[in-house]
């Protein structure tokens, strides 16, 4: 488990994560539960990675990250899209199932009504 202290609009919040292997980037949140702990997607350089969230049976938070794991986009991806497409490149990827459990993470990003 990775903790990652993300920057958004001056505000500061730690995560903890489970960083992704090959295999692990791939797979995703695909086939888990919604119990599941955020995913950490890390790759080299900036890239511009297309997620989709097909077999993935719940809702989520997608935030993209710089570098320096400034928040340069985020949104909440629902069951069986087909396309995620990021605001522009990015450094790292952190997926977070919408459940109570991730309540604070949800609510830094997106505000209460959702959780």
């Amino acid at each position: 488990m990775s903790r990652v202290k993300i920057s958004y609009r001056g505000k500061e919040i730690l995560i903890n994560a489970e960083e992704c292997s090959l295999l692990g980037k791939f797979r995703g949140l695909m086939f888990r539960s919604s119990s599941t702990s955020p995913l950490l997607f890390s790759f080299s350089g900036k890239r511009r990675i297309a997620l989709h969230s097909m077999f993935v049976f719940f809702d989520f938070l997608v935030i993209w990250l710089d570098e320096k794991n400034n928040a340069i986009g985020f949104r909440i991806a629902e069951p069986f899209e087909p396309l995620i497409l990021p605001p522009k490149k990015c450094s790292r990827i952190i997926e977070i199932p919408i459940h109570s459990g991730n309540r604070k993470e949800i609510e830094f990003f997106v505000g209460k009504q959702k959780v």
